[in-house]
């Protein structure tokens, strides 16, 4: 399915948008935001929408001045005003706070420009690696949920397609996107890492995740099982990605491949 028909769609299974809307639009520069952006573009004559965008600086990378000049001139380009808003990143884990600030950026612009909606660029792929991620770190029903299409103001288009759908669609239309603008502390991309079979770099990440949340009762005791069960589990998750398209098949699927294994450490 195309873009374009995957987004309307989502807007309106999850009642995202009535019309009329003012929407400030995060944009990164990468393609998912980007495709966002364009997506949001080609509905907003018949949606009767307003749309702003904003750019949030963290800092974090050498090419962050050159990251905001590029959705400056995406915005010029598509007649949409761009705001940009540097933040400071405090301590911790540096995904938590760049979030944490960034939502603080994007609450206040959008009270600032009237925004109802501000519209974010998470893809399925994204859905996938937080519910996997969830899984491994041993969650519970709610984190089971995975990123919410519809969280107060915030809304998330894409959620329903895939990462590679928004480059191909940039690329048919000729519009340009900065790459792997993705703040990760510097890790692959989970789904990546388990298609490509790649358990022991995974085992990695796990081990800095349960670094990061060793009060966690359930990890604690996957901790005693020591890395044979994690190799064990995340093979499993490997094969619940492999083959799936859509974000619901992969989600329902690897929620029951892993929630059995985890079951296992944990009891």
């Amino acid at each position: 399915m195309p873009l374009l028909e995957t987004v309307e769609r989502t807007v309106r299974s999850h009642r995202m948008l009535t019309g009329g809307e003012t929407v400030l639009v995060g944009v990164s520069g990468g393609a998912d935001s980007v495709a966002l952006l364009t997506s949001l573009l080609s509905l907003a004559s018949a949606w009767r929408l307003v749309l702003r965008v904003l750019h949030v600086d963290h800092g974090l990378r050498q090419t962050s001045a050159a990251d905001a000049t590029f959705v400056r001139s995406l915005g010029m380009r598509l007649g949409v005003p761009v705001d940009v808003a540097v933040v400071h990143v405090g301590p911790g884990s540096i995904e938590a706070a760049a979030r944490a600030v960034r939502h603080a950026a994007l609450e206040a612009a959008a009270d600032r420009v009237g925004a109802t909606r501000i519209a974010l660029g998470h893809t399925a792929d994204d859905q996938a690696e937080t519910v996997l991620m969830r899984l491994i770190e041993g969650t519970g029903l709610r984190g089971l949920a995975g990123i919410p299409p519809v969280r107060g103001r915030f809304i998330r288009p894409l959620i329903d397609a895939r990462h590679r759908d928004a480059v191909a669609a940039l690329e048919a239309a000729g519009v340009p996107c900065r790459r792997a603008l993705k703040v990760r502390e510097g890790r692959p991309h989970i789904v990546d890492m388990i298609k490509n079979g790649e358990i022991a770099l995974i085992v990695n990440t796990v081990e800095e995740k349960r670094t990061a949340v060793r009060d966690s009762y359930s990890i604690r005791r996957a901790a005693l099982q020591g890395r044979v069960t994690l190799y064990t589990t995340l093979s499993g998750a490997r094969a619940a990605c492999n083959g799936m398209e859509q974000s619901h098949e992969l989600r329902a699927y690897a929620v029951q491949a892993l929630h059995a294994k985890l079951a296992e450490v944990v009891h």
